[in-house]
């Protein structure tokens, strides 16, 4: 829509501009209004949109002076005329004015008031809108913030708007405002582009059914039937996403059975369709045997590796092979990679077993052997014990069905194993034994006779009457020590101890051996015909090196957990003495002053047997 308004300016409204012009003397001055008729103001009022350049002069009516000249808010061109040129002039008051004819008349002026109407273009939050083309939607339903009135275009600059209830198409158009008030159209338009789209596609369920050893990278869209969109989506079962958005690629090594779906969605509606990925996974076979050895001459052939299923079982020259080993091939050295085949789904297992072949000649456990030895023996191996030239690979059994260690050298411990026949069998091609016969020589420890170990102290016994009360039993050299084991040898000479025990060990002049043993014996020297224990009613502690200490005969020896109590005659200790601590020497306290001469008691305590303690009077003298 067009306004186009040239308004003269109403009586009452009429602005008349008079220049006046002042007249001065000497005496006094006065104001001289030039007669004649004035110009009228004048309004240019237009549409933006519809603004062309203007001669604002041609708005005058009348017989105009065209001597005047335009001043405005912006210079027009054209002289007299005043070319107003929308491009290049801006609105406002634009002045003419034209000179007075006779003096002192002043100039008359006139204005034209230049107003352009600007209404803004509509605005929208969708550049682009999209409709489903099924729903036929028309020009009336492109969506702009606005309210008002809204003409649309084929393009920028077209004059012709698009008639309404037009449907719409793939495009773009052209969107003017108009003013309620004014009528005025926005010069500038917004531009809106238009998508229509078909329903959406997802395609039609499919499927992947595969081995998992077939299994390989799948592009799931190409399992889809129909004819699927690209632009739809794909969500896993799992957390782990396909990738190669619309493709959705499926990966063996990353994602996992389940049932896959593919999604489009657009304005029109949403639609799916499901690819059901299932894949057959078979376990390895397995087996107890990873090596297994057959016998060279039996010809064996692949179908002879155990394993512990009934399936069929595909053989393979390497883990990587795709050729599986004819059936009747003939096994060799070497290393076999076992797959194992569903009955049901015909799928082969992805993994494999490892199978080590060896082929062995016939077997030789060599012939049969004996050892003969003393029990303090530690180990031995009797596979040095066979004859010939026996093989390494057979096994031991043993007569008390304790199993020997050391596989085949069979390891005997005489601290386990007992004596008897230990038998060797190499078992592969032929089962043949060998017989090693173990004869461990047992001695038994010395004996004594009885009361042997009894002597009295007073008589000095040595080891060598110990000896005597000893008879070896295999009529062997018997040898003392005062430990057992790792004691140290004693000497026929050495004095005996009280309550020591001694260890007899016996080695055999017959096999050399020695008493499996030892014959312990603990000695004791209180088996006197008189008690030992003497006790002197005095002692003289004068320096003179004799009888200067207070001693007890045997005392130490047979009683060493003793103690001996000294006391004046008015009761009080002077001195106490034990195993640790040295014999009486007259001195108080051991340590002190000599205490004067005089009558003293001791206290002897025995502390063992239930011995009462005997006390007596004794005298010291200097």
């Amino acid at each position: 829509m067009k306004k186009d308004t040239y308004k003269r300016s109403q009586k009452g409204a009429v602005l008349f501009l008079i220049s006046l012009f002042f007249i001065y003397n000497s005496s006094h001055s006065q104001v001289i209004v030039p007669p004649g008729t004035h110009l009228l103001d004048e309004h240019y009022v237009r549409c933006e949109s519809d603004m062309t350049i203007k001669n604002l002069f041609e708005l005058f009516e009348g017989a105009i002076n065209t001597n005047g000249v335009w001043t405005g808010p912006t210079p027009l061109s054209g002289g007299h005329l005043g070319t107003f040129d929308p491009a290049v002039n801006t609105d406002g008051i634009y002045i003419y004015i034209t000179k007075g004819i006779v003096e002192p008349f002043a100039d008359e002026i006139a204005t034209v008031a230049v107003t352009a109407i600007y209404t803004p273009p509509p605005t929208t939050t969708e550049d682009t809108q999209t409709f489903c083309k099924d729903d036929n939607k028309m020009i009336e339903d492109l969506s702009v913030n606005e309210t008002s009135t809204i003409e649309w275009y084929a393009n920028e600059n077209d004059t012709t708007p698009i008639p309404s209830g037009t449907l719409l198409v793939d495009g773009i158009y052209w969107g003017a405002q108009i003013d309620g008030t004014s009528g005025c159209e926005s010069k500038n338009r917004l531009k809106i582009t238009v998508i229509l789209e078909l329903p959406t596609d997802s395609g039609t369920d499919g499927d992947y059914t595969v081995c998992e050893v077939d299994a390989v990278i799948t592009d799931l869209y190409t399992l889809l039937g129909g004819s699927p969109g690209i632009t739809g989506t794909w969500s896993s079962p799992d957390a782990n996403p396909l990738t190669g958005g619309h493709l959705g690629t499926f990966d063996p090594a990353v994602n996992t059975d389940g049932i896959y779906t593919y999604t489009s969605t657009n304005i029109c509606e949403s639609t799916a369709a499901n690819v059901t990925v299932a894949i057959t996974s078979i376990s390895a076979p397995t087996t107890t045997e990873g090596t297994q050895t057959f016998c060279k001459i039996d010809d064996k052939t692949i179908e002879d590796l155990s394993v512990n299923e009934t399936s069929t079982i595909q053989w393979y020259a390497n883990e990587n092979d795709t050729t599986p080993i004819p059936s009747g091939t003939l096994l060799v050295d070497g290393i076999y990679w076992g797959a194992q085949i569903d009955g049901t789904s015909n799928c082969e297992s992805k993994d494999k077993l490892q199978i080590t072949v060896i082929l062995d000649l016939p077997a030789d456990s060599g012939t049969d052997g004996s050892y003969t030895g003393c029990n303090e023996m530690t180990t031995i191996s009797l596979f040095d014990y066979l004859g010939g030239t026996p093989d390494i690979n057979g096994t031991w059994v043993s007569p008390d069905g304790n199993p020997l260690g050391g596989g085949h050298l069979g390891t005997f411990d005489s601290a386990v194993d007992t004596n008897g026949a230990y038998t060797y069998t190499a078992s592969i091609c032929t089962k043949l034994t060998a017989i090693v016969t173990v004869t461990i020589i047992h001695i038994p420890p010395p004996t004594i006779t009885t009361d042997g170990n009894e002597f009295c102290i007073t008589d000095k016994p040595t080891l060598s009457e110990l000896d005597n009360n000893v008879s070896p039993v295999d009529g062997g050299v018997i040898t003392w020590y005062d430990a057992f084991p790792n004691g140290n040898q004693l000497f026929l000479s050495d004095l005996l101890i009280h309550d020591t025990t001694y260890y007899a060990i016996e080695k055999s002049d017959i096999s050399n051996c020695y008493s499996d043993k030892p014959l312990a014996v603990t000695v004791t020297l209180d088996a006197c015909a008189k008690d030992p224990i003497k006790i002197y009613d005095g002692f003289s502690p004068n320096g003179d090196g004799r009888n200067d200490t207070f001693i007890i005969d045997y005392l130490r020896d047979l009683y060493p957990n003793h103690s001996v109590e000294f006391f004046n005659r008015w009761g009080a200790s002077v001195y106490t003495t034990n195993v640790h601590k040295p014999d009486w020497d007259g001195r108080l306290n051991g340590n002190g002053e000599l205490v004067p001469a005089g009558v003293y008691y001791v206290v002897v305590n025995f502390n063992r047997s239930n011995r009462k303690p005997i006390q007596k009077r004794l005298y010291l003298s200097r």
